[in-house]
C-alpha cells in the first residue's frame, strides 16, 4: 500500500487489477478524456521503475480508479500524472 487515510487507499496496481483498470478507461463515460493503452502497455507501465501505477480502492474494499505518474527517475525532479479515472 502506498497511501492509506479511512476513505480512500492507493495500491500499486497488479497484473490482477488490468481488467478493472482496461474497463474504467475503455468505459464510454471515460474514453473521450482518457488515452487508450492496450493490457500489455499498462503491464509494461506497472513494472517500470519510472512509473508508478496505482489503484485507488475505497475503505470498503472497492477499486473505484486507477492513476498513473510518470518522471520518477527524471534528472530535473518533473513528475507527471499521466492517467487518472
Amino acid at each position: 500500500m502506498i497511501i492509506h487515510s479511512e476513505t480512500l487507499d492507493l495500491q500499486t496496481t497488479t497484473e490482477q487489477d488490468l481488467a478493472f483498470v482496461l474497463a474504467i478507461e475503455q468505459s464510454e463515460l471515460n474514453r473521450a478524456y482518457i488515452g487508450q493503452w492496450s493490457k500489455e502497455e499498462h503491464s509494461t507501465a506497472i513494472h517500470d521503475p519510472d512509473i508508478l501505477h496505482l489503484t485507488n480502492w475505497e475503505s470498503s474494499g472497492k477499486r473505484v480508479g486507477y492513476i498513473i505518474v510518470t518522471g520518477l527517475q527524471d534528472t530535473h525532479l518533473i513528475v507527471r500524472i499521466k492517467k487518472e479515472s
